[in-house]
């Protein structure tokens, strides 16, 4: 059973003192170039959602992502201290920008905690402008029988720890909220890859982003944009993974 949004905020604020010791390995072995090649895909204004430490960071071209986001203060806390400025602490599925708001929306090892991956995969749609970019980094089910037996046997505990599903199908989230999309790599008999989909929501309606968080809105540091709230503009505070 997946995790509150609440906990999954906890577990990730706990994590956050020690999430890029223990990533760092994985990264060596596996993720630094497939983080690469998605850096060099975004076009435009970016935003990172569930940015975790902001371990893609490093990969970007200077003075990108426009703004990162992510669902945990510590965690983006590390953010922050590795120079980035425009941080906000938001829900992935209601994340607090209008529509069309940027050209390419980057999500990495992320899907695989939150409670509804294709409503996270919408909202990520819905703040992209039609014709813009949905990046998607994320670990999956294999194709492989054996590991997807073992990816299996090893979620339940996966989730008590961290919320994290081993076994999700992230192109399924992508194809059910109704984009296309297309594979640029996998790795390991398929239980990573990298997504490139289409923004497709038309532009045109007033609508407030949805308000489905559980906590209040902050932003850390200063922004280049202040978050929305109850359909209004907000103001921006002060200085307060993936």
């Amino acid at each position: 059973m997946p995790l509150s949004v609440a906990e999954v905020r906890g577990r990730y604020d706990r994590a956050a003192r020690w999430w890029d010791l223990v990533e760092t390995p994985a990264d060596l072995l596996l993720f630094r170039p497939l983080r690469r090649r998605l850096a060099a895909r975004v076009r435009g204004r970016v935003l990172e959602v569930a940015a975790g430490t902001g371990r893609n960071l490093p990969y970007y071209p200077p003075g990108v992502p426009s703004v990162i986001s992510d669902l945990s203060a510590g965690m983006l806390a590390r953010a922050r201290a590795k120079g980035h400025g425009a941080a906000v602490l938001a829900d992935l599925e209601a994340l607090p920008f209008p529509d069309g708001t940027f050209d390419t929306v980057v999500v990495t090892l992320a899907l695989c905690t939150v409670p509804d991956p294709t409503g996270a995969v919408r909202e990520m749609d819905r703040v992209c402008r039609p014709g813009g970019r949905l990046l998607l980094l994320e670990h999956v089910l294999s194709r492989s029988a054996p590991l997807a037996w073992l990816q299996r046997c090893l979620t339940p505990g996966q989730v008590r720890r961290l919320g994290c599903h081993l076994d999700r199908d992230a192109a399924g989230a992508v194809a059910t909220a109704g984009l296309s999309y297309r594979v640029l790599a996998e790795r390991l008999w398929g239980s990573v890859v990298l997504l490139e989909a289409e923004a497709t929501i038309a532009l045109g309606r007033v609508s407030d982003p949805p308000q489905r968080s559980t906590s209040p809105l902050n932003v850390v540091g200063k922004p280049s944009i202040t978050p929305w709230a109850g359909g209004r503009r907000a103001a921006a505070s002060g200085p307060g993974r993936r």
